[in-house]
């Protein structure tokens, strides 16, 4: 009975395109991570008046303007640059200290260092949000738990001689193979720095986060519409906002970050490129997950998709 419960799942997640979302996606996020890291540069872009020709090292974008006036303008511009007028730099703020200096040296002709090159710091963290992102959609099959609701078959489920788990790990067990696909290939692109036990045991918090989180969606909505309306906000409050804010900028939104336990999560995966794998995110984030399933075990049959206890 379970095995066909799973059939029945991978051929839902076949005809609703949740290949799509749980392989394809994580798959693209990671090309899209390596990409980023390939391309970016924190070399400035150099802005000089037409008249001036000096020369600069090859590989630096040079923009040239009119006059004076064109310059200060360019430099205000949304994207950055640095204006160079005889041995003056003009910056609008927002540059930093490292990214002046760069400025000046390639004003006297000369590359600066790691010219072209993503500082490894970033770079780590480009990463490590990518192979993140590979777990933000694993367990989205779950929620079709809802539309069931919605259509009522899972009340049929309940008068089938087949435990409560039939059902419901049916989804988890489909929505796991299918997240392990993508998440190999993820790690595969991202060249994970991580031994096969290590990618294991992120595998399973981050699959575990996931199904509890939205296990725990599926209990409060009535239909798909409304699980939907409750996942938008959650999604990005919750499970994305705040671990991005956190690892890119620090200081106190890293300590706001950290009521999520999916920081957590990012931040164990941030310690892994960092080549120190962090056991204090590691055991916060297994405590997270026991705790979330021993919740939904014990609360299961006040749920809407379990059989009530009997008061006999």
């Amino acid at each position: 009975m379970f095995w066909f419960y799973c059939l029945k799942e991978l051929k839902l997640a076949k005809r609703n395109m949740f290949f799509l979302l749980l392989i394809i996606l994580p798959v693209l996020t990671s090309l899209a991570g390596v990409a980023l890291t390939n391309v970016y540069s924190e070399t400035p872009k150099i802005v000089l008046l037409e008249e001036d020709q000096r020369s600069v090292p090859e590989g630096v974008t040079v923009i040239r303007v009119s006059d004076d006036a064109n310059m200060i303008k360019r430099v205000n511009d949304i994207d950055f640059a640095i204006g160079i007028i005889d041995d003056k730099t003009i910056t609008d703020g927002r540059e930093s200290e490292a990214v002046i200096s760069s400025a000046e040296k390639i004003a006297m002709g000369s590359a600066p260092e790691n010219m072209g090159k993503m500082p490894e710091d970033t770079k780590r963290k480009i990463l490590s949000f990518a192979l993140f992102s590979a777990f933000t959609g694993a367990t989205a099959l779950i929620l079709k738990l809802v539309e069931e609701r919605e259509h009522h078959t899972v009340d049929l489920y309940k008068t089938e001689p087949s435990p409560d788990i039939y059902p419901v790990g049916a989804k988890l067990l489909v929505s796991a193979v299918l997240g392990a696909v993508a998440y190999a290939i993820s790690v595969w692109i991202l060249k994970t720095p991580a031994n096969f036990l290590t990618l294991v045991v992120l595998y399973i918090l981050g699959m575990g986060l996931g199904s509890v989180l939205t296990i725990f969606i599926a209990y409060v909505s009535e239909n798909q519409s409304q699980a939907i309306a409750v996942l938008k906000p959650v999604a990005v409050f919750v499970m994305i906002l705040p671990p991005i804010l956190g690892l890119i900028f620090g200081g106190v939104l890293h300590k706001i970050a950290l009521i999520t336990p999916f920081y957590w999560l990012l931040q164990f995966i941030y310690s892994i490129y960092n080549g120190v794998v962090s056991w204090q995110y590691l055991s916060a984030l297994a405590a997270a997950v026991i705790v979330g399933f021993l919740t939904i075990l014990f609360t299961w049959h006040r749920s809407p998709y379990g059989r009530k206890r009997s008061n006999a």
